[in-house]
């Protein structure tokens, strides 16, 4: 594609310099001609590119499209959308600082999904009920939002090389990509338009005092009754607290998900996160044990894959701390993540990894990679005198924004707020739905207890074994609060 692209803009630039430049203004001219092959994206992260982002867009009239500028700005607009910094799906003249109505989609309608571009394109009907989809923007990075779009459509369009106006059908994903990048030569963002998912969770917190729960949903045995859960009882280790009650089975199959469990009733995102509980004091009776203590979210979008940010606790070692995300398209995990001994406050590794199950059986690893830098923060972190997750109660939560995520807890005697990793996005996943492992798209809010048979601690590689007893975690309360972002 690249070469291709590359060819497209040096037989233009030839015919142009053997013609004149009618139909376009000096300034534009000038964005064009000086501009190089990848093109700069405005963003409205800067004032001056957002008030171009927010004005109308010109048709183009014929001298304008016969014009070789028109075909220099084409290539150029196909080499920046598919270069490996921007890898989008659409691209608008507005976005490379053309205020003219034309436009670069990648058509999935057709074989070989190519880039096509279109000058005066505009939608002339939409058909059905809009639904909602996920989408991201390259002009407002590092966020994604849903919105609301027809999955039917008519355009009309002039064709670049007859200079007749066409008129064309176009379904699914390819009339959501023109509709967005159409929105974009009225001035208007996706951001304008999000929509409100009726199942997405306002701020709560839950603190289990009864029975049942308002916020949460248990997984429960199909069989109806299920002894490893009980709400709103008093706490067997610290008085005058009354919370949830987790009891492993340690007749549970091993795997995540196949001990208690609770799960939101709705969606939540971009917010803070934050909870209040114990592990118990397996490792004393049991060394070996291998069972795994969860706080995180957790959801996999057809689309957009897997979304989940978590703590997590091994039983055998409950100094240790496990921070990070799971996200990847069908067929590929990705992690970022830290692991931490809070009682001598070592940092054990702060580490990337993926892999990829290709459809012909072959599988692509890249295995444990450090992180640096701003990717490692902080760098150091001071110990918790006597710390152990199941010796009392601990808070531990995490702050979710689209391009940073802050895990932390809370000193457990001066209150205050102990960094465990801030992590500022970096593209280590090129071309997925979260490229720097930050989620991107909603989840749902979780907190679960299960024997694991194959993830021992560091330092206790045995400690895989069954859960001997039925060992009993107590989770004081939960809460999360949105983030309202600003545009």
């Amino acid at each position: 594609m690249k070469n291709t692209v590359l060819l497209l803009i040096l037989l233009s630039l030839a015919a142009y310099n053997q013609a004149s430049a009618g139909g376009w203004t000096e300034r534009e001219r000038t964005i064009i001609m000086n501009q190089p092959e990848v093109m700069r994206v405005l963003t409205v992260k800067d004032a001056s590119d957002a008030a171009v982002l927010r004005s109308i867009s010109k048709d183009l009239d014929a001298d304008a499209i016969a014009n070789p500028l028109f075909g220099v700005l084409a290539a150029k607009m196909l080499a920046t959308v598919t270069s490996p910094g921007q890898d989008g799906v659409g691209i608008a003249g507005p976005q490379v600082g053309i205020l003219r109505r034309v436009v670069a989609v990648q058509r999935f309608d057709k074989e070989g999904e190519p880039f096509e571009v279109y000058p005066n394109i505009r939608i002339t009907s939409m058909r059905g009920e809009p639904v909602p989809g996920a989408e991201g923007c390259l002009s407002v990075p590092d966020r994604r939002g849903e919105v609301l779009r027809y999955q039917d459509i008519d355009i009309s369009y002039v064709s670049p090389v007859t200079l007749q106006e066409v008129t064309e059908r176009v379904q699914g994903f390819t009339a959501v990509i023109f509709q967005h990048e159409c929105d974009h030569l009225d001035g208007t963002l996706y951001i304008d338009k999000l929509y409100q998912d009726p199942r997405m969770q306002d701020s709560f917190k839950e603190d289990f005092s009864y029975g049942s729960s308002n916020f949460f949903e248990y997984n429960y045995r199909r069989s109806g009754y299920d002894s490893r859960y009980y709400s709103g009882i008093p706490s067997f280790t610290e008085e005058g607290t009354d919370i949830m009650l987790y009891r492993i089975d340690p007749e549970d199959p091993a795997g995540a998900g196949k001990g208690p469990e609770i799960i939101s009733r709705n969606y939540t995102f971009y917010g803070s996160y934050s909870a209040r509980f114990k592990l118990p004091k397996a490792k004393e009776v049991q060394p070996n044990v291998g069972a795994v203590a969860g706080y995180f979210t957790y959801n996999v979008d057809k689309e957009l894959g897997l979304s989940e940010i978590d703590i997590e606790f091994l039983l055998a070692d409950p100094r240790i701390i496990y921070v990070g995300t799971w996200t990847g398209k069908q067929g590929t995990l990705n992690r970022v993540g830290r692991t931490i001994n809070l009682a001598t406050g070592e940092i054990l590794e702060t580490i990337w990894r993926s892999e990829t199950r290709h459809p012909d059986g072959t599988v692509t690893r890249i295995r444990n990679t450090p992180l640096t830098g701003p990717q490692s923060r902080p760098d150091r972190i001071d110990a918790i005198e006597d710390f152990d997750a199941s010796s009392r109660f601990y808070t531990y939560g995490w702050d979710w924004y689209p391009d940073r995520l802050v895990w932390w807890m809370l000193h457990p005697e001066t209150g205050r707020k102990v960094i465990l990793w801030d992590y500022e996005g970096k593209v280590l996943f090129p071309g997925q739905p979260c490229p720097t492992g930050i989620p991107t798209h909603k989840s749902k809010y979780r907190f679960n207890f299960w024997h694991t048979n194959n993830w021992p601690v560091e330092t206790n590689r045995a400690s895989v074994e069954k859960p001997l007893y039925p060992y009993e975690l107590e989770i004081d309360w939960m809460s999360y609060t949105p983030f309202r972002l600003s545009e």
